[in-house]
């Protein structure tokens, strides 16, 4: 019987009622790992609960194969799996993402591969390091590493191949490596080695307060609107009061 998005949760009372006369089922999957971004999930949670026993048989998984090649850190990852298919939920979703230390995992549909990576860029700036992993196991296998930036120019709609992606993707993006709070902190105890500012910073909240106090025509991290402003913003003003310091101390 065939079990997919659309029919996954009718199947559920059938599935649980040969299940529990006794009868073995197979959930199989002609492309990935059932239940990873593949259905299944909503009947295996079913069956757990019905108290049914649920066996897994191991096989090939895309992120697991992609992550293990990838050249990212692979200690610690996590899975997203598809991101929404518009380019407003997609920013959103990045968003909350911008923060994760360890190394995220995506699947990209081959044709939407080119706006995934500009919503990255927006949101994320192009400097993590990003791997399409392409073609998994086959003949045209491919993994293509650089900046995000650079990625984006290599598959994006105008890219250097006019947007043009064959094969089953997995994008594989570096997590978050820049603390804002620090960034503000070493902002702060630049100004502090003027007479712009003479309290050293206490907390992130205080750093903040005396980096705006000590250079006010500074960028203001507050008013970026991505992680990538505020990484950008931070990053401007660190570079303004390590220069206002520098020029002081020649005073």
């Amino acid at each position: 019987m065939s079990c997919h998005q659309h029919n996954e949760r009718q199947r559920q009372e059938l599935v649980l009622r040969r299940l529990q006369a006794g009868e073995s089922i197979a959930l199989v999957s002609d492309a990935g790992m059932p239940a990873i971004s593949d259905p299944g999930t909503q009947l295996v949670a079913a069956a757990v609960a019905a108290g049914c026993k649920v066996v897994p048989v191991p096989g090939p998984c895309a992120a697991i194969t992609a992550l293990a090649a990838c050249g990212l850190p692979t200690d610690s990852f996590h899975f997203v799996g598809f991101l929404p298919p518009k380019s407003h939920g997609r920013c959103q979703a990045l968003q909350q993402l911008a923060s994760i230390s360890a190394t995220l995992v995506f699947y990209a549909p081959p044709h939407g591969l080119g706006p995934i990576l500009a919503d990255m860029v927006a949101v994320l700036g192009g400097s993590r390091r990003a791997v399409v992993a392409r073609e998994l196991t086959k003949l045209h296998e491919e993994f293509y590493r650089g900046p995000l930036a650079d990625v984006l120019d290599e598959f994006g709609a105008s890219g250097r191949r006019n947007g043009v992606v064959k094969g089953e993707v997995v994008l594989l993006l570096e997590g978050c490596t820049t603390d804002p709070n620090a960034l503000l902190l070493a902002a702060a105890a630049a100004a502090s080695s003027s007479d712009i500012s003479t309290a050293a910073p206490s907390s992130s909240a205080d750093a903040s307060t005396a980096a705006a106090a000590a250079m006010p025509h500074a960028a203001d991290p507050a008013a970026a609107s991505t992680p990538a402003d505020v990484d950008q913003a931070l990053r401007q003003l660190l570079r303004q009061q390590l220069a206002a310091g520098t020029a002081m101390m020649a005073s």
